[in-house]
């Protein structure tokens, strides 16, 4: 835990220790607009990603 004191707490389950090590591993990127993003998480659009 680089940014964080290893003993600040522990994290809960393995699932938050998996977010917990992503995010300390740069794994996440900024968005442009956060407040759509939010909005679009909440309340999802017809928006599809297609992939192959």
């Amino acid at each position: 835990m680089s940014r964080l004191k290893k003993m600040a707490f522990e994290p809960i389950d393995s699932e938050e220790k998996e977010i917990l090590e992503s995010l300390e591993n740069g794994d996440w990127k900024p968005v442009k607009n956060l407040e759509k993003e939010k909005e679009e998480a909440v309340n999802p659009t017809t928006k599809l990603i297609l992939t192959s």
